[in-house]
Formats: structure tokens, C-alpha cells, sequence
């Protein structure tokens, strides 16, 4: 789980620029290959608590 937990923070530091939420969890999934979880609500929520 941490591995994960990592990998996502990994992710959002590389884009995150200041951008909106929605923008942001597009790029993060982009980056990751996996955009399936662009329109998943748990995964944005966890976008937005990783990025503070």
C-alpha cells in the first residue's frame, strides 16, 4: 500500500503546477496510464489529499 501511496505522490509533484482538481487527476491518470480512474470521485479525493 505504501508503494502505491507513493507512486501517486510521485505523480502529483511531477504535474501539479497550481491547476485545477479536475485537471490535475486527468494529468496524474495520464501519467500513470490508467485512465479509467479519471471520472472516479474516491480517486480525485485521494488526488486532493496527497496533494497537500
Amino acid at each position: 500500500m505504501n508503494k502505491l501511496v507513493n507512486m501517486l505522490k510521485d505523480a502529483i509533484i511531477a504535474v501539479d503546477d497550481g491547476r485545477e482538481l479536475n485537471e490535475l487527476v486527468e494529468a496524474v491518470c495520464d501519467r500513470l496510464n490508467m485512465p479509467m480512474l479519471k471520472t472516479n470521485p474516491l480517486f480525485s479525493r485521494t488526488i486532493s489529499a496527497l496533494r497537500n
